[in-house]
């Protein structure tokens, strides 16, 4: 019973993830393809800035998270989705989730910007964009961490197994497997589409099917509750875009105005014209 609930649930999450992604790449992908904006010193700044912060708070993390839980109880939500969605097998799930949200996630987020740019005989622009995936990345993974470290919230294989036993075990909010996943599939998603790649949609359906699979493994590992997944997805989706659209979007095409002159009859007058 607990297993066809739980692939109803992944069902459902693939087809949010998948209606969501390709409805907003939309017909916009197969128009006119544009320039982004980026600065590259400034962009490799940020870049490095934040992936820096997210490798020193991760590591550090033992000693920065609270040795006792800031946030244990757990809500009927949370209780309904673990009752439902964990494996019995949770060591199967934890290794899978490792895969698809640092291996498959990445790949799918750089490797199908490359192919729908090179599809669109536009391969030049992938760096450029690469850039701008990553940057959303990294905010994204830096911004988790902090987080995590400030709520201090039990994981759930703590709080129903033998409680917290080191600093770890309060790790839960939200998850960072899931927010990086969806970030990566969010900012390669917006990339192409603001570039205008035919293939936007393909860039979109992969990614957001990848990243609704990770967030669904991370409740099956007991590592995360349905409301730090779901948290992850909405705020890594929300750098995803946020990123791209707010700093990188295209370049406002250059406006051409032009004006002509002509004498009115019977006067000395001028009639102006215009467009722009």
């Amino acid at each position: 019973m607990i297993i066809r609930k739980s692939k109803k649930i992944l069902a459902i999450l693939l087809v949010v993830a998948l209606f969501g992604g390709t409805a907003f790449a939309g017909e916009k992908a197969a128009g006119e393809q544009k320039e982004l904006r980026y600065n590259w010193k400034v962009d490799l700044v940020v870049t490095g800035i934040a992936a820096t912060g997210y490798v020193i708070t991760a590591a550090a993390k033992s000693q920065l998270l609270p040795s006792d839980c800031r946030w244990c109880d757990v809500n009927s939500f949370d209780k309904w989705g673990r009752d439902n969605i964990k494996w019995g097998d949770t060591g199967a799930a934890n290794k899978a989730v490792y895969v698809t949200g640092y291996a498959l996630a990445p790949m799918a987020a750089f490797g199908l910007d490359a192919l729908a740019a090179g599809l669109d005989e536009r391969l030049s622009d992938f760096l450029p964009d690469a850039l701008i995936i990553a940057e959303a990345a990294a905010l994204s993974s830096f911004t988790t961490e902090l987080v995590k470290i400030a709520t201090g919230r039990q994981r759930p294989n703590a709080h129903f197994g033998g409680g917290s036993t080191s600093p770890r075990d309060n790790n839960s909010f939200y998850s960072g497997h899931t927010s990086l996943a969806f970030s990566l599939a969010a900012a390669s998603g917006t990339v192409a589409t603001m570039r205008g790649y035919r293939f936007a949609p393909l860039v979109w359906g992969t990614g957001m099917a990848i990243a609704a699979t990770t967030g669904y493994l991370s409740i099956a590992a007991d590592r995360h509750y349905l409301t730090d997944v779901i948290a992850g997805a909405v705020l890594g989706s929300a750098f995803g875009v946020g990123i791209p659209y707010l700093f990188h979007r295209p370049r406002e095409e250059t406006s051409h105005t032009s004006f002509s002159a002509a004498p009115v009859e019977g006067g000395g007058l001028f009639t102006v014209s215009g467009e722009w």
